[in-house]
């Protein structure tokens, strides 16, 4: 057995009874749910066995986070991390929900799902959002629409000076991704202070995420972290024989740990202690890059397999809850889920499960266990000894993405077209879709077996593991959680406990199949809520024509016949009249045709359309074809058909489709209604969807030039696209997002002393400043953070001076912008970026003397946004999706 390491890297808990007094009968607990990226179970200071060298991560918050509350040791999330945030989120086995993958139209939560947004607002909560979503890439299932009303959403991966999204208003920040979210969660933190309602909060930080791809680079394989963190561990890499993938993950752990404990130290300070139940966990295994090797430094655990498997390698992880009524320094080994969370959310609030109608939970709650007596136990490792019979023979199922693919599309059926059910695709023996892309990734034949759905399974039942693409069981015994053969179990009892555990993967699947919401594609609303701009992202499609139109993870690919098309579940919310725009790259011209309207009427040529000629295009644009006027859905079911209707003769036709964007045209008309439970007013409009924010009233003045009237090339054919504008970035509403700005205000903004609206504070408030330096005096807790520091503090005369004579005056400015941080070579490193964003930003000069179509090229780039998007609303980038790494199709030129 592999044991010793294992012990020698937990050490033996030491139990400290229950440091915080259980609630008073009556008082309503605050939550706070923290969900971290890509950090595995090995990828956590104290789980890491030590041998005597600094080769190894350190998270000292984390740690002693962890050894003041209760360790969940038997924890499983789901193979990959959007998957993962729907199971939180819902409670329920991630394909009911219908996000079966990272991308490709399968990152929806669907609207059928009560979120736990919705669900605690309904009870009465305040309820906010901070960090990565991953659960909703379009008009309606972004979290100010499922129940947040407090929101702060970074652009995915941008880990300095993140235009980030406040319940859907793009603000620019400044600073270090982690610590800006960090700066607004803390301020948030504070108005809870003087509420009278509880509050539930859902922080989920990008790290550790890798760094994201730009156009022509190819997979960016890093792991972005200050460079302070970096030097660090680099040397590690060389002295010891470890990846410098590995020595990147460690600095990016220890600068993550560092922003976390600001929060843990404001907690540890504020009433919040003693009434705010706090739980950490991941989202799936660890990443492992290509090439990083010994894998053992990474995963001393020898788990099997990592993100994206069903092994232990990619599914076991840690949970860990602090709050009233918790037993400290205590390791409870009872097998839990993720699915777990909102049902024990619910219970530790005495919120009655009918609070809000939703869907049967598949999570089991564990207030048992999370209050499990007052008494210190004799013992830090206790074991199961606490968990009812129910826990105790549950089965935890954990299903991979190698089964499913952007181009799985079930038939559909019936009159109102849902998904036909039962189906070949969906067959648990022979069903399935093998993922194109993860056969590149692990490199696999072209003939690999990868068809039936007990190939991507596994099962936890006690202390038993079985991988349904091996038919093999193994016992894990203590920590040693290990799918080798010295954990397996053969012969009879082998043989009778892998039919009993793939039996019940059969029953499980069955299960996801017959419910009527399972492996569902987005519905695309139009005018929800007032907002204005829908993307119809071709990945989402619930219908395409096989063998000629290909979804991938980020769009669509093909159109090479007449009567290709692609066809999408729609709900038009308020009637108008709609600007078209598609944004693609094709080799030749085509003629398409767009439809609204039921399928019928669309077959039958009677519903809205709008017919025109897309010009070939090699650099992925937007092409506007006309202005569509669409009446309310009401209950009628609707589609979106986009279709080819002609081509160029003889020419080979190749069309990467990105995205369709509606852009409504009507007067915004609000209404004043409150947020349910929020006792705050917002103006929405006519109809607005529980828990959906309308758009903020600084949104309603950026108006939409309506675009020319379409013109054909000669009478009697069909009006030819022309080319969509991009913002005008001349106009008042639109200079703040190209830095227009003195030199003073930009070097300060680079610092993070800007303006109120750019922190996100009330106006005429006088928050306390939360910034990194203020959140822990010592190097541990300001690392990282200096690029975000003192939000509320005017631009010094040193700060001016910095940015004329850089070089010269860095030093000053970190004695007078900075007194209160510790002059660490660390610190003075990360504060020096900081100095050099704002010499960057003071270098550009006066922007307003550039032409706007100069500084909207230049901003689009940046962002990596396709040129036609005509408002700053629910912004398109094809690289902003997950799993496009080894897709070519899915890498447009820019």
């Amino acid at each position: 057995m592999h044991t010793l390491s294992f012990l020698a890297a937990l050490s033996e808990p030491q139990p400290k009874g229950v440091p915080i007094p259980p609630l008073a009968a009556g008082k309503r607990p605050n939550f706070i749910v923290i969900l971290t990226d890509d950090q595995g179970w090995d990828d956590v200071g104290m789980l890491y066995p030590r041998d005597g060298t600094p080769a190894h991560p350190n998270t000292p918050n984390l740690d002693s986070f962890i050894r003041n509350g209760v360790l969940f040791n038997n924890f499983y999330t789901t193979p990959m991390c959007a998957q993962s945030r729907a199971a939180l989120l819902t409670g329920r086995s991630y394909p009911k929900t219908g996000t079966m993958l990272v991308s490709g139209g399968y990152d929806f939560i669907n609207r059928a799902e009560v979120t736990a947004g919705r669900f605690m607002q309904a009870a009465g909560y305040n309820t906010a959002h901070f960090g990565k979503w991953h659960n909703g890439r379009s008009l309606g299932y972004e979290p100010w629409h499922v129940g947040f009303e407090e929101s702060w959403q970074p652009e995915q991966y941008i880990h300095l000076d993140n235009l980030m999204q406040h319940n859907g208003e793009y603000v620019q920040t400044h600073g270090l991704m982690e610590q800006v979210l960090m700066d607004k969660m803390l301020t948030w933190l504070d108005y809870q202070a003087g509420s009278s309602q509880p509050f539930f909060l859902y922080y989920a930080p990008n790290a550790i995420h890798r760094g994201s791809m730009r156009p022509g680079e190819g997979p960016k394989w890093t792991r972005p972290s200050p460079e302070a963190y970096k030097a660090k561990y680099r040397p590690l890499a060389a002295q010891y024989g470890i990846s410098p993938s590995t020595t990147e993950v460690w600095a990016m752990l220890e600068y993550m740990d560092d922003v976390l404990g600001r929060l843990f130290d404001y907690l540890d300070g504020s009433a919040f202690k003693q009434d705010t139940y706090v739980m950490v966990m991941s989202d799936n295994g660890s990443e492992m890059f290509l090439g990083e090797l010994p894998k053992s430094k990474r995963m001393p655990s020898r788990m099997q397999g990592y993100k994206r498997d069903v092994e232990e390698g990619g599914v076991r992880n840690y949970l860990t809850i602090s709050g009233p009524g918790v037993q400290a320094g205590v390791i409870d080994s009872t097998l839990t889920d993720i699915t777990d969370i909102l049902p024990t959310i619910a219970a530790l609030a005495g919120i009655s499960e009918n609070a809000l109608p939703h869907k049967p939970w598949d999570g089991i709650s564990l207030q048992n266990l999370v209050l499990a007596g007052d008494e210190a136990p004799s013992s830090g490792r206790r074991g199961t000894s606490k968990a009812t019979q129910q826990q105790l023979e549950r089965l935890v199922f954990s299903m991979g993405p190698m089964c499913w693919d952007a181009n799985s599309v079930p038939k559909l059926a019936g009159d109102r077209r849902q998904i036909e059910r039962p189906q070949p695709l969906l067959n648990f023996d022979s069903g399935g879709y093998a993922n194109r892309e993860l056969v590149k990734y692990y490199n696999l034949s072209a003939d690999a077996k990868l068809q039936g759905f007990q190939n991507c399974i596994g099962v936890r039942h006690k202390e038993y593991k079985w991988i349904g693409r091996t038919n093999k069981v193994y016992r894990f015994q203590g920590d040693s959680h290990i799918e080798l053969p010295c954990n397996e179990v053969t012969g009879e009892e082998g043989r009778r406990l892998a039919k009993l555990m793939s039996d019940a993967a059969r029953a499980w699947w069955k299960s996801i199949v017959q419910d009527p919401d399972s492996m569902t594609k987005p519905v695309f609303y139009l005018g929800l809520s007032g907002w204005s701009v829908t993307n119809f992202l071709p990945d989402g499609a619930h219908e395409r024509t096989p063998g000629h139109v290909t979804l991938l993870a980020n769009g669509a690919h093909g159109f090479s016949n007449v009567g290709d098309r692609l066809c999408f579940a729609t709900q038009v919310e308020m009637a108008g009249s709609y600007e078209v725009v598609v944004i693609y790259t094709a080799k030749s011209q085509g003629i398409f045709k767009l439809s609204v309207g039921s399928f019928d009427r669309i077959k039958a040529g009677a519903a809205p359309s709008l017919t025109a000629q897309l010009p070939a295009l090699s650099i992925l644009g937007g092409q506007y074809i006309g202005t569509i006027d669409l009446p309310a859905s009401g209950s009628n079911k609707t589609e979106t058909c986009f279709e080819m209707v002609g081509n160029t003769p003889g020419a080979v036709a190749s069309t990467y489709l990105g995205v369709i964007r509606f852009t409504r045209l009507e007067p915004w008309q609000p209404v004043a209604v409150a947020a349910a439970g929020s006792g705050k007013a917002h103006a929405a409009a006519v109809r607005v969807r529980p828990g959906s924010i309308p758009p903020p009233k600084s949104m309603q003045r950026v108006s939409t030039a309506s675009l020319p009237v379409l013109k054909p090339n000669r009478p009697g054919a069909v009006p030819v696209a022309v080319p969509a504008p991009g913002l005008d970035l001349t106009s008042g509403e639109m200079r703040w997002l190209v830095g227009v700005q003195k030199k003073q205000g930009a070097a300060a903004a680079a610092i993070g002393n800007s303006s109120g609206k750019q922190q996100g504070r009330k106006p005429g408030s006088k928050e306390p400043a939360h910034t990194a330096a203020a959140g822990k005096p010592a190097a541990a807790g300001a690392l990282g953070g200096k690029a975000a520091t003192a939000s509320s503090r005017p631009a010094t005369a040193a700060a001016k001076a910095a940015v004329r004579q850089p070089q010269q005056q860095q030093q000053q400015h970190t004695r007078v912008v900075h007194p209160s941080l510790r002059a660490t070579p660390r610190m003075q490193l990360v504060e020096q970026e900081a100095i050099a964003a704002a010499v960057r930003l003071a270098a550009a000069g006066d922007s307003s003397k550039v032409d706007s179509s100069a500084r909207w090229q230049q901003l689009r780039r940046q962002h990596m946004w396709p040129d036609g998007q005509t408002r700053l609303e629910s912004m398109y980038s094809p690289y902003h999706s997950e799993g496009i790494e080894l897709c070519r199709e899915c890498q447009p030129q820019l």
